[in-house]
Order: structure tokens, then sequence, then C-alpha cells
């Protein structure tokens, strides 16, 4: 393919997508077709390049106004031709051929729409009746999801319980944990790629003391961030440890912060932030509803209380949502820009709070996410465990009222 061009089909004639003939001047197609050119969306007539492309949701729309038909993509103009056209002459489609003839992959061919509307932008165009997105129902496109036990090789690490684990380059780091009244402070690697448990070796001489009721985060360059819990002693801790993944060394970030001595708190670091975001959990007041910032870059490190803002609010008023309340053993994940918090309990909820909580990080804002109507009660849980994905996270286990659950939830964000 030449550079920004984009191959005829059909003996060197542009055909229309349903091969019928040739196109006019004033058709337009947009999308995508890998055997003309693989890393951009192409367009026609004739057939160019534009911009590049890539897996994932884009926003396509088509504009008819003045007299002008207009393409963007994710904002970006792709094309415009002269002449206005109707709602009805406007096509979305996916799997086309050419002449009927099975292009090679075309069996794998696949794309979804998450939403279609159709905006009055201009008088004379029928405005459209949709439902509201209030009706929408969560759906899955992956079928036949059910657990099953790995076949794994290598020596494993020991039982524990209260332990934590963070991903980094598709491998699973678990560190710490108490049985027995003993409490491990090793490292244990399992690699998703052959299903295999490795004992890590520190390469440095000071280690930290064994704990449970920690939390573990990971930042992008690769380090573990180890907070808090409690030690074989059942003493609340307030240290702060970087394990780096690369080397294997060790290193004391602080022995103390502001925040005092903490467990059974959430922790996440978003994206590629240097700061980490820790709420709750027992405090040596007992449950707190604090919200901290510790700043990972700073030396010597800084935890900061943004219970009350993060500077330009005012303190007097608050700013955290009524129903974050004070709170242990919930979760906290993040992605590049938002922060959520789930679930937990206290002396005053002993059944589990339900709630589910968005930090947006670039605002300072934190927001309590509403159920669509109609969706029912939210889940309380504790003791659970949550993992983030695109579009929403996941639930298993945990208590609830003092029973135990093995269920899975799914939550769309």
């Amino acid at each position: 393919v030449r550079p920004n061009r984009c191959g005829n089909t059909g003996g060197g004639h542009i055909l229309k997508p349903e091969a019928a003939g040739p196109l006019e001047a004033i058709s337009t197609a947009v999308g995508t077709y890998t055997l003309s050119h693989g890393t951009r969306f192409c367009v026609a007539s004739p057939w160019e390049s534009t911009i590049d492309r890539y897996a994932g949701w884009h926003l396509f729309e088509v504009t008819s106004t003045r007299g002008r038909t207009t393409v963007t993509i994710d904002n970006q103009e792709v094309k415009s031709v002269p002449g206005e056209n109707a709602l009805d002459r406007v096509l979305l489609n996916a799997g086309f051929a050419v002449d009927d003839i099975l292009m090679p992959g075309l069996n794998l061919n696949h794309a979804f729409w998450d939403e279609i509307s159709v905006v009055l932008v201009e008088p004379g165009v029928g405005q459209s009746n949709a439902t509201s997105m209030a009706e929408d129902v969560p759906v899955s496109m992956t079928s036949g999801r059910s657990w099953y036990k790995l076949e794994t090789k290598g020596p494993s690490p020991p039982p524990r319980f209260a332990h934590s684990s963070v991903v980094y380059n598709g491998t699973m780091y678990v560190y710490g944990g108490e049985r027995s009244a003993y409490t491990f402070n090793d490292v244990w690697a399992f690699d998703f790629a052959n299903s295999t448990w490795s004992f890590v070796t520190p390469q440095s001489g000071e280690l930290p003391p064994g704990r449970y009721d920690h939390t573990a985060s990971v930042t992008a360059d690769g380090r573990m961030i180890v907070l808090g819990g409690r030690d074989a002693s059942n003493a609340a801790l307030g240290d702060i440890w970087a394990f780096n993944l690369h080397s294997h060394s060790w290193s004391r970030m602080a022995q103390s912060t502001d925040m005092g001595t903490l467990f059974s708190h959430a922790a996440a670091i978003p994206g590629n932030a240097t700061d980490m975001y820790v709420f709750g959990g027992y405090s040596e007041g007992g449950f707190t509803a604090a919200l901290h910032r510790c700043d990972l870059s700073a030396v010597p490190l800084r935890c900061y209380n943004i219970t009350h803002g993060c500077g330009s609010q005012d303190p007097s008023n608050g700013w955290l949502p009524d129903s974050l309340k004070h709170r242990y053993e919930h979760t906290a994940f993040a992605d590049d820009r938002y922060m959520y918090i789930y679930g937990g309990a206290s002396r005053s909820e002993s059944y589990g709070f339900g709630g589910v909580y968005k930090f947006t990080v670039s605002q300072c804002y934190m927001e309590e996410i509403p159920l669509a109507e109609g969706m029912g009660s939210p889940v309380a849980r504790y003791e659970h465990v949550a993992g983030l994905i695109d579009g929403g996270f996941y639930v298993q286990g945990g208590h609830a009222g003092g029973d135990y659950f093995d269920d899975t939830f799914y939550y769309p964000v």
C-alpha cells in the first residue's frame, strides 16, 4: 500500500459496500479494512487513509448540515464533501466483503456499538426518540464464564490469610500474611504465562517485619509499596516499604507518617502517578474515615490529610459524601484517572457497606456512584477481594451480616 493511500478493489474500481457498482463522487465511506491498510482509518471516494487507528472504543460522528456532510472520528475530521445526507442514507455495518468473495480473516471480523444517538443540529430535522440510559441493561460479551482450579508448577507459598498481591508485567506478587500467630514477610511470584510459582529471594540486607492486614500497591515503574498492617503481636504498624520488582530489593521509605499506625485500610496508586491514596481502616483512634495522599516521590516521604479537601475546598463544609463513613476491610483500586472505594464494615454498620465511590484525581473530587433505577439495593461486602477491568470491577466472596459468601458480582462504572 502506498503511503497515505488505500488500495482499490474489484479490478481497480472503487465499489460500494454491497458490491453493486462504482461509488459516485458524492458517496462517502469511512471505516477499517485491514487488507487495504492495517494501521489507519480509510475514507472514500477516492480511497485514502487518514488518522491512525487502534483497537478500542471510538467516537464516530456523521454531521449533515449547511450543504455539507462531514465525518469525524474521535473529534478529528476525516472527510467532508458537498451535499447533505438524509438519516436513512447513513449505514453502519461490519463484515462487508467485495463481490461476495470471502476475504481471509473476514470470519474473525467483529464490531460493537455502545450507543447510537441522533441529535437535532438544524431546524427541519426531526428529533429522535430513544429510551433513557436508566433502562439500559449491563451485559457481558463473555459467555460461559466459570471458576476452575489452576494446575500450577513449582513450590507454592505456604497457606496464609490477610496477605496482599499486586500484578506487574504479567506476574502476580504475593507478600506477607498470617497463619497460627506467625506473620510472613516473604515475596512469591506467580507467572501467568506458564502458571509457575517461584520464591523471590530479596537482594537487600534490611527486610520489613512480617505483617498482615496491610496494603500493597504497585507503581508504573515497578515498585510494590507496602503500608501498615499488624505484626505477630497484633500491634498496629505505620511504616512504608518499597520492594523493587526489577532488582528484588527492599527499601524503607518511612518508619512512620502523619497517618500514624493503620491496618485493614485500603490504598491505591492511579496510573502513572507518584501519589498513593489511602482511605479508612483502623487507626490509633479507632475506625477512621480519613483520606490521605502520600507523595512517593518526596524525600522524605510525606503523607497529607485531604479529608477536608486538597487545598482549594472550604474545610468547614467538608467535601466527602456523607455516606462515606469510617470503615475497615474495604477495597480500593484505580485506573489512570479515578480511584474507586467499595464495601467495608464498622461497629455501627456490622452488616457491611454496599456503596461505590469514585475519586477524580485531577479535580480532587469524591462522589458516590448511584445505582440505576430499578437495579435493586447495593450489594454489601467486607473482607472481600475486588479487581478493576475495562468498564467496571469484579467482587468475589467476603462477609456480609456475619455470613460467608462465595459469589462473584460485576459492577459497571
